[in-house]
């Protein structure tokens, strides 16, 4: 499958599972009139984060990677969710860390053979 074909599969993966997968977590958490901001967001960045890692390594499984090229992406996934969490919570931050996220799908979509 060409590189585009991944890029294009792993944004709409992104999104989609991640808002399923989002929908999912808030519905088992309890959210009550104690639960704050940033404990919402922590669980959206985790969700979205383990998606796109997810997908990141389903898409090197098949394609038999061997060589680790998707560690350094799915390492990326990890320090970028530390980051923002640090960060106070805005908008601009919430942008930051899904560019990010869906530069890392890019990135490791670039980085897959070619057959």
């Amino acid at each position: 499958m060409p590189k585009i074909a991944w890029i294009i599969i792993g944004i709409i993966v992104y999104f989609l599972i991640g808002w399923i997968a989002k929908d999912i977590t808030f519905s088992m958490i309890g959210i009550d009139n104690e639960t704050t901001l940033g404990e919402l967001t922590l669980y959206e960045m985790i969700t979205y984060s383990a998606v796109a890692g997810g997908y990141i390594a389903v898409m090197s499984f098949i394609q038999g990677d061997n060589e680790g090229s998707s560690v350094v992406p799915i390492l990326v996934l990890a320090a970028s969710c530390y980051v923002i969490y640090k960060l106070p919570i805005s908008i601009g931050a919430i942008i930051l860390y899904n560019i990010i996220n869906i530069g890392c799908i890019i990135w490791s979509a670039c980085k897959l053979k070619d057959y």
